[in-house]
């Protein structure tokens, strides 16, 4: 018989997931990056994808963008 008195309950393993999470964006996603700062924790990591349809200016945008905390 499996013991579940020490798993985690469902609401505190989502905290956990979300605990340190990154974030991956391209250079199309400043503007929704824009929107969503103030609700990002201090330290966020962001990525910066490289699609081969994107320039390097709008990949350098994005960067950019990305908070620095």
């Amino acid at each position: 018989m499996d013991d579940f008195s020490t798993a985690p309950s469902p609401g505190s393993a989502v905290a956990l997931l979300l605990e340190d999470f990154s974030l991956e964006m391209t250079g199309k996603d400043v503007t929704g990056l824009e929107e969503a700062r103030d609700r990002l924790p201090p330290g966020t990591r962001i990525n910066v994808t490289f699609l081969g349809n994107e320039n390097l200016a709008l990949r350098l945008g994005a960067a950019r963008a990305a908070p620095s905390r």
